[in-house]
């Protein structure tokens, strides 16, 4: 079960072995010709990835309930059988070892009719290459599009052959005609192709038209709710108050959230109190990117040493400018009044929690903070090209 980031890249990433043919009683194969390629050529993938036929006892591969089978030695085996039985039917072990047969008692393959005869061809299905893609561009909001079609030409202004971009392009055609508009405008090149986008022989009107409307579910802006394994940077300086940031920061964990401290430098940093905070990150090797969101403590003397800290200052406008959530309690908002990001009128743009050290308002600005990450990003933000990061 996928519900964690692994602990060992090596163990639990590379030596992982996938297999469509591992399948629990129940459970049956159709006859699509590349899934029948595949249960045959992932075990040979397996035996020359990790060196034997016993992969299956590593432990990122071995089931959590315990089987047992006739399988014996071989390269790299790690389980000791006990006993001198490895077939069945048995006497010496009391055929305590034995198979489910293919009865009444065992799983069986549904009795399939087959009408037609059978012939070596492609359905025309393997001909539609961009309906998915199509599916989830129409599915992305707009900002999310200029996120894509920026990406697009970030990239391909990296590619030195004029024409190697004109085709990437005239293929983004077959998927949308203003995508690829748009990410050929700054590329120098031609604009697509218009025949890119007519598909072969119309197979993408007549048959998947209906396949690449929209899907909401492939939009984050539809994502929302819980904050459950979302990255919280708390920026931290010398004489930062910690009364509203505990209890903010305990609402944090409580959701689900986890918190990093992220400082000029490791080791701890000394609050207005006199206690002394660990630091888990400094600026330089833990940007703002690796995180969902940024909390700044208040505290006028810790204010003062973020805004001389242009690593410091970048890291919350990089957060801004990339329009996620962010919490800046007391003087820190003056890291974006400062930059002209708090309107004078005293309202806050989309996701930006400001809030007091009064412990009476506390609460209140832990649950907007909370409500602001469930968004995920806040759009309305996005190419701010006034914001220096």
């Amino acid at each position: 079960m996928l519900n964690r980031n692994v602990d060992s890249a090596f163990s639990e990433t590379e030596q992982v072995a996938f297999h469509p043919g591992h399948l629990v009683p129940g459970i049956d194969f159709t006859n699509d010709p590349l899934l029948q390629g595949r249960l045959f050529s992932y075990t040979d993938t397996q035996l020359s990835r990790l060196g034997g036929p016993n992969f299956h006892e590593l432990p990122i591969n071995r089931g959590a309930c315990p089987f047992h089978n006739f399988q014996r030695d071989g390269m790299h085996r790690m389980g000791i059988n006990k006993g001198r039985v490895a077939y069945e039917p048995n006497t010496l072990a009391n055929g305590s070892e034995f198979r489910i047969d293919g009865g009444e008692n065992g799983f069986q393959s549904f009795g399939e009719a087959m009408e037609s005869p059978k012939i070596r061809r492609r359905s025309p299905s393997f001909d539609d290459h961009f309906s998915q893609a199509t599916l989830f561009w129409n599915s992305q909001s707009a900002a999310e599009k200029e996120h894509i079609i920026a990406a697009y030409q970030f990239e391909l202004s990296k590619v030195e052959v004029p024409a190697i971009r004109q085709r990437i392009v005239d293929n983004l055609a077959h998927v949308d005609g203003r995508l690829a508009r748009k990410v050929a405008e700054p590329l120098g090149i031609s604009a697509p192709d218009a025949r890119a986008a007519a598909g072969r022989s119309g197979f993408r009107e007549a048959v998947t038209k209906q396949m690449v409307e929209a899907a909401p579910s492939l939009s984050m802006e539809t994502a929302g709710g819980g904050i459950q394994t979302r990255r919280i940077a708390i920026v931290m300086a010398a004489g930062a108050e910690l009364g509203a940031f505990k209890v903010v920061q305990q609402a944090l964990l409580d959701a689900g959230a986890t918190t990093k401290v992220v400082a000029a430098h490791l080791g701890t940093v000394a609050s207005s109190s006199g206690q002394q905070v660990p630091v888990d990150h400094t600026f330089q090797n833990m940007p703002s990117v690796m995180f969902d969101a940024v909390l700044v403590p208040g505290g006028a003397a810790a204010a003062q040493l973020l805004l001389k800290d242009g690593a410091a200052s970048h890291f919350v406008l990089e957060a801004f400018k990339h329009c996620k959530p962010l919490c800046l309690i007391g003087e820190s908002a003056e890291i974006l009044r400062r930059a002209g990001l708090l309107p004078e009128d005293g309202t806050s743009p989309a996701g930006v929690v400001v809030g007091t050290n009064e412990p009476t308002a506390r609460l209140q600005l832990a649950q907007d903070f909370i409500a602001a990450i469930g968004k995920h990003r806040h759009w309305t933000r996005a190419l701010i090209d006034e914001v220096a990061a």
